[in-house]
């Protein structure tokens, strides 16, 4: 069976002719209380309601949710706000990063969207746990600090 693809769209706004309501994987929307269907593009898919503040979702509590199905393991593809937001709240115990040998200058889309840093002191800690090329690129998989005093699950994995 395929994994359970989570899809986070707190406004329910994910297009109609979207892959990912293709049935060709389970899918599962999650998406503030507040939202409502406007048409049946979401009859092939679960839907699941959580918290949200200000537009966005309440990410604890998705990850709360999908623990509660014995779902304890998400794999992230994400644009730099999830991801700052995943990584400024502590929710990520893995980054994992794909690098080219490219210059892309400083109008480049960030990797994360993180608060500022009042001191290098307060900057996130990670641990380099395997690197490996592929051709000219380099996929990194680091530990987050804070995952590494809770697990040591980042070993051969």
């Amino acid at each position: 069976m395929p994994p359970l693809r989570v899809i986070l769209d707190a406004k329910l706004r994910t297009p109609a002719h979207a892959h990912v309501l293709d049935r060709d994987a389970p899918t599962l929307i999650a998406h503030a209380r507040e939202a409502a269907p406007v048409d049946d593009r979401f009859g092939q898919v679960e839907r699941m309601a959580v918290e949200s503040d200000a537009g966005r979702l309440d990410l604890a509590a998705v990850l709360k949710a999908l623990a509660e199905r014995e779902i304890n393991e998400v794999q992230v593809e994400a644009g730099s706000i999830l991801t700052g937001a995943l990584l400024a709240g502590g929710l990520a115990d893995e980054l994992l990063l794909y690098v080219a040998p490219v210059l892309l200058g400083d109008t480049a889309r960030p990797m994360a969207v993180l608060p500022p840093l009042g001191s290098i002191a307060e900057a996130g800690a990670m641990r380099l746990v395997e690197q490996r090329a592929f051709g000219q690129d380099w996929r990194l998989r680091f530990a987050m600090a804070a995952a590494m005093k809770d697990q040591d699950v980042h070993r051969n994995h």
